[in-house]
């Protein structure tokens, strides 16, 4: 396998699948990681039949390029591997670098690559729990620092207080109290003080759906006089 001189090419890397160099091209363009048909079976990857239409430059409707299969491996780049990501194999002829990185390990949470002038720089992200877009901040006019992690927080609530509670007998000895404050702020991701704490869930959704030709019902609320 020739694996060609990558340092006068920014984007380029030399890689390792099964413990084989590759060579690689970085692609933040390219949706999908592209591996030469003759690689994947030098790097004894298990390759899956698909016949996947490609699209490049020029043409939305007529693919560039079909791929003829699918692999599962890691690539390490730079002491970084962000685990298994999926590639499709394409024919030897339609590729000069051996493997096309896309998106799909790019934008992995374990991965963070920033730009300096020409160069392409990745690194090991700092991971955490939950979910957040890719944030970018630029440091001068030099580089741009790309970091994909995953955050979310939960929100710091105020404790609750005897008074934050309607209906609890006003005869309560002071243990009562206490061991019932305990117990609701122990837990209190579960209480609500009011609409703005209940907050949605990303379980379900709902849709309504309009009869043709029909307009949403507005009317005023009627007061109602109380007699004595």
């Amino acid at each position: 396998m020739e694996v060609c001189e990558t340092r006068s090419y920014p984007y380029r890397r030399s890689g390792r699948i099964n413990g084989r160099e590759v060579d690689v091209l970085l692609d933040t363009g390219s949706h999908y990681n592209l591996v030469k048909v003759s690689v994947a079976i030098c790097c004894g990857l298990l390759i899956e039949p698909l016949d996947k239409p490609l699209f490049g430059l020029g043409s939305v409707t007529v693919p560039s390029v079909r791929a003829v299969g699918v692999a599962r491996a890691e690539i390490a780049i730079d002491n970084v591997f962000p685990g298994r990501v999926a590639l499709l194999v394409v024919p030897y002829t339609v590729q000069q670098p051996d493997v096309i990185v896309g998106r799909e390990w790019l934008d992995s949470p374990s991965v963070a690559y920033r730009k300096i002038g020409r160069e392409l720089h990745l690194s090991k992200a700092e991971t955490c729990l939950g979910e957040t877009e890719p944030t970018v901040m630029t440091v001068g006019c030099e580089a741009d620092y790309i970091n994909a992690v995953e955050v979310r927080g939960v929100p710091e609530r105020d404790a609750l207080v005897l008074s934050d509670f309607a209906y609890v007998k006003p005869d309560i000895d002071e243990r009562e109290r206490d061991d019932l404050l305990k117990i609701v702020n122990e837990y209190r991701e579960c209480f609500a003080k009011g609409l703005s704490e209940l907050g949605c869930t990303p379980l379900l959704n709902v849709d309504i759906n309009e009869v043709p030709g029909s307009f949403p019902v507005v009317c005023r609320p009627t007061e109602r006089k109380l007699r004595k």
